[in-house]
């Protein structure tokens, strides 16, 4: 098969070999082989900090196996009847362990949970439940997409990109994307300065992040100012935040993003680079959409940082849900 053939995403068959609690809120799912023979997760690549997965849900009528890997299983997923099509949310993958002599490959998926408002919060819960033997087992086969090792990359379906020097840097994010700040902090040099600032439900869902000496980390718990919306911490916390060498930035006016608009607006990948008047800082913010594009606003208009430094996702929008 030619190198070109090979797609740089596809579906992997997988089973929830494990689901534990990371915080209240928080619970991360051990995926692994669907297939008691083949390895099914064994060419699931290791992208980096803050790739991202599609996670295919058991349907409530018939399987999986009617979606057949290939570059048309979008098409196929579409073309199921309502009640036989999986439900499909993005995930962050939080880690890839690779298979060694006495292990098959392990993705560890973190999922957020809302009780059973929307399916994967639902299913997730259902399987802790489950797990803990205070509810019935769930169906734990599911289909990932993900990055395909046999492509070779680059992959795509992911933002971060370490600068060079990694200084002065902003992460900002809800629960929701709080793992991939986790992962970028792990993926961060030992000599990378700067501050996350992460909203959470609760104080009790603050975690103990891998971080190097001098990069901060705020937590920013949603039930100690109950009359502040979600996302209003992150953005209150980030509008307070200027770079270093603020005096060396032009004045920029930051364009509109209509309020209707789900913003994901990112630099390439040859864009990060460090220089004299700003030494390598680089801010990444997702989250809820609103609050994300009003961060954007500061850090470009009033921070004026230039766009090829910057990355803002809106992860998801208040008052909707992702679509299928």
């Amino acid at each position: 098969m030619l190198a070109q053939d090979v797609l740089p995403w596809t579906l992997f068959g997988a089973r929830a070999a494990v689901i534990r609690e990371v915080s209240p809120h928080l619970v991360r799912v051990t995926f692994v082989s669907a297939d008691s023979g083949e390895d099914t997760l064994v060419d699931f690549a290791d992208a980096g900090a803050d790739t991202r997965v599609k996670l295919l849900l058991p349907p409530a009528v018939g399987g999986l196996d009617r979606i057949v890997p290939g570059g048309d299983w979008y098409q196929q997923w579409r073309e199921l009847p309502d009640h036989r099509r999986p439900a499909m949310r993005t995930y962050t993958v939080r880690a890839v362990r690779p298979a060694t002599v006495d292990r098959r490959a392990e993705v560890d998926v973190d999922l957020v949970l809302h009780g059973v408002v929307g399916p994967a919060s639902a299913w997730a819960t259902a399987l802790l439940a489950g797990e803990r033997g205070t509810g019935p087992e769930m169906d734990r086969e599911v289909l990932l997409c993900g990055p395909n090792a046999a492509h070779g990359g680059p992959y795509g379906g992911r933002e971060w990109l370490a600068p060079s020097p990694a200084r002065d840097l902003l992460l900002v994010g809800d629960e929701t994307a709080l793992p991939a700040i986790a992962a970028i902090l792990e993926e961060l040099p030992a000599d990378a300065t700067g501050t996350a600032l992460i909203e959470i439900p609760s104080a009790v869902d603050e975690l103990d992040l891998r971080t190097p000496a001098e990069f901060s980390v705020r937590w920013l718990p949603r039930d100690e100012v109950p009359e502040v919306g979600q996302g209003g911490l992150m953005l209150r916390a980030a509008l307070g935040w200027v770079p270093c060498d603020a005096a060396a930035a032009e004045a920029f006016v930051a364009q509109d993003i209509p309020a209707d608009e789900l913003l994901w607006e990112v630099p390439g990948p040859d864009d990060v680079v460090g220089s004299v008047a700003q030494p390598g800082i680089r801010a990444w913010v997702a989250g809820e959409a609103g609050a994300v594009r009003e961060i954007r606003r500061h850090l470009v208009g009033a921070c004026a940082l230039s766009r090829r430094e910057v990355a803002f996702m809106g992860y998801w929008r208040m008052g909707t849900s992702e679509a299928n």
